[in-house]
C-alpha cells in the first residue's frame, strides 16, 4: 500500500518525485545494508557451526581416549590382582609344609637357617 501511494504521488506532484526517489534511494541503501548484515550473520553462522563441529570431534577423540585408558587400568588392575592372587594362593599350599617344618626343628635352628 505505501508503495502504491508513493508511485501515485511521482505521477501526480512531479516536485515530489525528488523526495520520492531520494526515500527509495535510501530504502535501497538500506536493503543493500540488511542484505550485507545478513550474508555476515550466515557467514558467521557457518563458522561457529565448523568450530562447533572441531570441538565436537575433539570431544569424541578425548572419550575415546579415555575409554581406552580405563580399559588399561582394568587390565593391568586385573593382571595384578590375578599376580597377587596366586602368590597368596602358593603361600597358603606352602603354609602346612612351612608350619611342619618349624615344629620338626627346635626354635634356634629355625633361626639358624635364615
Amino acid at each position: 500500500m505505501y508503495r502504491l501511494t508513493l508511485i501515485l504521488a511521482i505521477f501526480l506532484d512531479p516536485v515530489y518525485a525528488n523526495e520520492v526517489t531520494n526515500m527509495i534511494f535510501k530504502d535501497n541503501c538500506s536493503w543493500s545494508a540488511l542484505f550485507t548484515l545478513a550474508l555476515v550473520a550466515i557467514m558467521i553462522l557457518y563458522i561457529s557451526s565448523r568450530q562447533m563441529m572441531k570441538v565436537k570431534k575433539l570431544n569424541e577423540k578425548v572419550l575415546q581416549k579415555k575409554k581406552e585408558t580405563e580399559e588399561n587400568q582394568v587390565k593391568f588392575l586385573t593382571t595384578i590382582s590375578n599376580d597377587i592372587h596366586n602368590l597368596t594362593k602358593i603361600t597358603l599350599e606352602n603354609r602346612k609344609e612351612i608350619i611342619k617344618v618349624s615344629k620338626d626343628k627346635p626354635l634356634d635352628e629355625n633361626f639358624s637357617s635364615m
